[in-house]
């Protein structure tokens, strides 16, 4: 993949948004001034929300687990 030109882009971005800005020589971290900076409270509710997942998950794969040994013992007895 070839890395795109800035001529005649005034906002930095390639024409695919920020998602390529490596390939248009930005450094990610000036994403702020393209005006994508993260809200404190958005980020702190997605964290959470992240929590609640890996939770879930872990119940879902102990229940797995769980069923799992089950049907073994059930096969074998």
């Amino acid at each position: 993949m070839q890395p795109a030109s800035r001529s005649g882009n005034e906002r930095g971005e390639c024409g695919q948004g920020l998602k390529t800005a490596k390939w248009c020589g930005l450094d990610l971290a000036n994403r702020p001034a393209f005006g994508e900076a993260l809200d404190a409270d958005k980020l702190e509710r997605l964290g959470r929300y992240e929590v609640h997942l890996d939770r879930k998950l872990e119940r879902m794969l102990a229940m797995l687990l769980r069923l799992k040994e089950l049907r073994q013992g059930a096969i074998e007895g």
